[in-house]
């Protein structure tokens, strides 16, 4: 790991007021392939997730078993999330009205 260039370390220290947090002044200090070598890994870890996600989601579909709130979730779009947090909201709400005399 190389030394954070003076000048950007003088910039962030005057935007911040103060010290630098501690991710950026090591950012500075790493070299561009190195970074980019990191975030090529963080890709590569998410897909791998999302293709076991996936073939978790597959599984239980040929099984015939159900799948859970959380992989449904996962898979579902942004309309269908959003129509689950209002059924979810709307059920606490009648919890909630029960409970008062």
């Amino acid at each position: 790991m190389s030394c954070p260039d003076p000048a950007a370390l003088e910039a962030l220290e005057r935007r911040f007021t103060g010290p630098v947090p501690r991710a950026l002044r090591d950012a500075l200090a790493t070299p561009p392939a190195e970074v980019i070598r990191r975030r090529a890994a963080a890709r590569a870890a998410a897909l791998a997730r999302f293709a076991a996600e996936a073939r978790a989601a597959a599984c239980a579909l040929r099984s015939g078993r159900h799948l859970t709130d959380d992989l449904r979730l996962r898979l579902a779009g942004p309309a269908e999330r959003l129509a689950w947090a209002r059924e979810r909201a709307e059920g606490w709400r009648r919890r909630a009205e029960a409970r008062i005399p």
